[in-house]
């Protein structure tokens, strides 16, 4: 029985993953990219960790990558004319994963229900589950947050199974140690289970858990001291509003602000204060009031030095963290109206409340092909254009694809992979410095959103705009402009630029200025 619900919802799980595959394959001739630019970021970080440099451009160090172990994951593969798969297979290997997870959780909470039901709701709730945490839409950003849910999931029935039991698995300090090295916020995850660890008198337990979760930090924080540059990767200063804010006071009130204005953040805040309750005002079991406190910390520092979206992905892993813990701390009354609501019933409000919490994570999966088709016309065409014709350094505000196999400097001007350009105090754009760093590089052609940067150097001339076909889902803006950074240098960046036009896709349009 146990086997048949598993099986049916990996079965959900890779058709799901089938088809969003084949409609990427189908609106982009049968060429695959991801939903995102960022994870090409990490792929060309991969390639330049392979030769034993630590950026994106040879002798120029920069730390772009939001995660720490992720790109030295992909190094090992970045020489392959595979390698820009392996996100990909990484991330459905991740999916498969929580899916089973998911599906044991359950079946281990909810082992009261009759059996002759048992497999067909463990099936519904774990496909919802699947859902509602965006397990299939992840693997497609090829990003690292397919193993930072994985991860997050694992943490959960750890502490579950310790709470059960009354002993810690073997492979459970090792997962609580690891989060933090995926993604930064899984920290709050870490130092949450220590402090369960320590609410259950394992105070040893907690303190090494600690320990061992700061150590790789810091020494990864003096890695990038060493190389002169700040102590976290530059992503991460600029998406946390409590490091990025010059007031730390101002910065988290900032960040409250911002998940009380999100819908996520809003239901996140609402069983934080749940579990806080719990903990504080229940007579429950010391296990099960243990870990309400530790997930209501957790909440509390999502919601402060989170952030959301970034096409359903930043917040997900506290989104995993919350709903199996409810799932857990509410085993009693779920069970109980499984038991003895009807089958449709039962149905009915599983889905209702799937959408209510995870509708635009729901909806989302509709938009993945659209969102790598994206992809396929903005910025892999912008590579196209930079490997294939300009075939020399270029400046862009999006440098992932544009530096990904391609062995030409990139002058990032978003300060991400060029440190230097962005001004750290007034987070704005030094003119004199791009103008230097222009000149120095021999760069002709700069590719970047208007919208970003309506003032441009004197000098610079624009060539045109390339569009998207279809409604824009990832990428900042519809049209990226093409600049020649000077009067002497539009003629041939005029010439090559009509050669790239004229192999565009048939759907992909470039405009001209003036016409």
């Amino acid at each position: 029985m146990r086997r048949g619900g598993l099986l049916l919802v990996l079965a959900a799980l890779a058709s799901g993953l089938f088809l969003e595959l084949a409609s990427i394959l189908r609106l982009n001739a049968g060429h695959f990219t991801y939903t995102l630019d960022d994870p090409y970021i990490h792929l060309a970080l991969a390639e330049r960790i392979r030769t034993g440099h630590y950026g994106i451009n040879p002798g120029e160090s920069s730390a772009p990558s939001s995660s720490i172990v992720w790109p030295f994951l992909l190094a090992p593969f970045a020489g392959a004319s595979w390698g820009e798969f392996v996100p990909l297979v990484l991330g459905v290997l991740a999916a498969i994963g929580t899916a089973a997870i998911y599906v044991q959780f359950l079946q281990r909470t909810y082992s009261g229900i009759a059996e002759r039901s048992r497999t067909g709701v463990i099936a519904l709730l774990s496909c919802l589950l699947l859902l509602v945490t965006n397990v299939i839409g992840l693997p497609f950003t090829g990003m690292v947050h397919s193993l930072q849910i994985l991860l997050t999931a694992l943490l959960v029935l750890g502490l579950v199974r310790e709470a059960e039991t009354g002993r810690v698995a073997k492979w459970l300090i090792p997962v609580i140690v690891i989060g933090p090295l995926v993604r930064y916020e899984n920290l709050a995850l870490s130092l949450a289970a220590a402090g369960y660890f320590a609410a259950r008198r394992r105070f040893r337990a907690a303190l090494v858990t600690v320990a061992a979760a700061l150590v790789p930090l810091v020494l990864f924080s003096a890695f990038l001291l060493s190389r002169g540059l700040g102590p976290f990767p530059s992503s991460v200063m600029h998406k946390a509003p409590a490091l990025s804010s010059g007031s730390l006071v101002s910065g988290v009130f900032s960040a409250l602000r911002t998940s009380l204005r999100d819908p996520t953040g809003v239901l996140l805040g609402v069983a934080g204060l749940w579990m806080l309750g719990v903990m504080l005002f229940t007579s429950r079991p010391r296990s099960e009031k243990a870990l309400a406190g530790a997930i209501a910390f957790a909440i509390a520092a999502h919601m402060i030095g989170g952030r959301y979206g970034a096409y359903h992905r930043w917040e997900i892993y506290i989104v995993v963290a919350t709903l199996l813990s409810v799932l857990h701390l509410e085993w009693r009354s779920i069970s109980k109206a499984l038991s003895n609501a009807p089958a449709f019933a039962v149905s009915a409000v599983a889905v209702i409340g799937a959408f209510v919490i995870g509708g635009r994570y729901i909806f989302g999966l509709t938009s993945v092909p659209v969102a790598a088709n994206n992809i396929h016309e903005q910025q892999y065409q912008m590579h196209r254009f930079v490997t294939e014709y300009e075939r020399r350094p270029v400046a862009v505000n999006d440098i992932g694809f544009v530096s990904y196999r391609n062995p030409s400097y990139v002058l990032d001007l978003l300060g991400q992979g060029s440190p230097g350009i962005v001004d750290e105090r007034s987070g704005g754009l030094q003119t004199d410095s791009l103008q230097g760093a222009v000149l120095r590089r021999g760069i002709e052609i700069a590719m970047i959103y208007d919208e970003w940067f309506p003032v441009v150097p004197p000098g610079w001339r624009k060539i045109g705009e390339l569009r998207l076909s279809r409604a824009r889902i990832t990428p900042a803006w519809e049209a990226v402009a093409f600049y020649a950074t000077s009067q002497e240098a539009y003629p041939a960046a005029l010439r090559r630029t009509q050669a790239f036009r004229d192999a565009l896709p048939p759907r992909v349009s470039f405009t001209w200025e003036g016409h």
